[in-house]
């Protein structure tokens, strides 16, 4: 079978954290193995489930632009679809609760490429792959980090069925990813402000 891989994927999440009645403080670290050549006998690259989010901008916005710009719709179950991607993170969140039912969360994300490929994450001279220089057709990149991001959200829960949540984030994209390619910001500044209100029966 001319199709047929073997299959080699790496993913996880771990955290590590304190908790009291108002306040908490978790550091987390996650890792999804990328492919850095899809046409070889050896499928390495796999995104996380696209049920699990972590920040507001890298992941869910930038990568995944370039993820489905580059495989495009034949190919869309390689998309990233918002999740962690072809990386590993570091992801420490502080969260304080001044009244009851009220919460503010702050946020830091810094995101490392695993596998660079050269299409969707630009390679860089130093890369390795099992202590070997990585073999890139070119070398884009610079950068050793992909980009960091900060978050801040207020979430609320009003008379007891009423959820609301404020939420805004500012990130620094490096050119590990060619982001004019992929119609965004080619300086690497990007920002959102989110809000919703849901009621929970």
């Amino acid at each position: 079978d001319p199709l047929k891989k073997d299959v080699d994927i790496t993913g996880y999440v771990g955290r590590i954290g304190y908790k009291q009645h108002d306040w908490s403080a978790v550091l987390e670290t996650g890792y999804a193995s990328g492919d850095e050549n899809v046409a070889d006998g050896l499928f390495t690259g796999r995104p996380l489930s696209p049920d699990f989010n972590v920040g507001l901008i890298i992941y869910d916005q930038v990568l995944a632009n370039a993820s489905a710009n580059s495989w495009g719709e034949s190919a869309s179950a390689l998309w990233s679809q918002g999740s962690v991607y072809n990386s590993r993170y570091l992801h420490p969140v502080i969260r304080y609760s001044p009244i009851p039912n009220w919460e503010l969360i702050a946020g830091y994300l810094h995101v490392w490429p695993d596998r660079p490929d050269g299409a969707i994450i630009q390679c860089a001279e130093e890369d390795t792959l099992d202590g070997e220089p990585l073999d890139c057709a070119q070398y884009g990149a610079t950068a050793k980090d992909i980009g960091w991001e900060i978050d801040l959200a207020l979430k609320a829960r009003i008379h007891k069925h009423i959820l609301f949540s404020l939420e805004g984030g500012f990130a620094r994209v490096t050119d590990r990813i060619k982001l004019g390619n992929v119609g965004l910001n080619e300086e690497g500044s990007f920002s959102t402000l989110q809000t919703r209100f849901a009621y929970e029966f």
